[in-house]
């Protein structure tokens, strides 16, 4: 089970990323994307139910995902067979989401992540005169 975030409309940062070298503004689109995707990760975890082995929680992981041209995209997964089950219930057992209540209470934190980052990140290259 995986939460994926995708942000368009990157054309005005892709303009300035462009005039620095390749690898440096893949690493800053990398570094914004994995901050977001933490702070996102961290709030899945504490709302992910904890039963008796907390293996649910623990087996919550983020990181980049592949995305189409002029698109960026992070993952947040449950690593485990149930954490579905759990999300969304079952005849049996009623749902006790925790991914999307995460990711509609950081959805905006998540922006303003990604934002900082990479302003921080642009600013530091220009001042360095790179």
């Amino acid at each position: 089970m995986a939460l994926e975030v995708r942000l368009e409309g990157w054309e005005e940062v892709r303009k300035k990323l462009r005039k620095l070298p390749g690898k440096l503004a893949k690493k800053t689109i990398k570094v914004a994307q994995l901050r977001a995707a933490a702070a996102l990760a961290q709030e899945v975890i504490a709302r992910a139910p904890v039963g008796p082995t907390g293996r649910l929680s623990d087996s919550i992981k983020h990181g980049l995902r592949r995305a189409k041209p002029g698109e960026v995209a992070t993952k947040v997964t449950a690593n485990i067979f149930y954490a579905r089950m759990v999300e969304y219930g079952t005849s049996k057992m009623s749902a006790r989401p925790f991914m999307r209540p995460a990711f509609d209470a950081k959805k905006a934190e998540m922006i303003e992540i990604i934002s900082k980052s990479l302003k921080a990140d642009l600013e530091k290259e220009v001042n360095s005169g790179g």
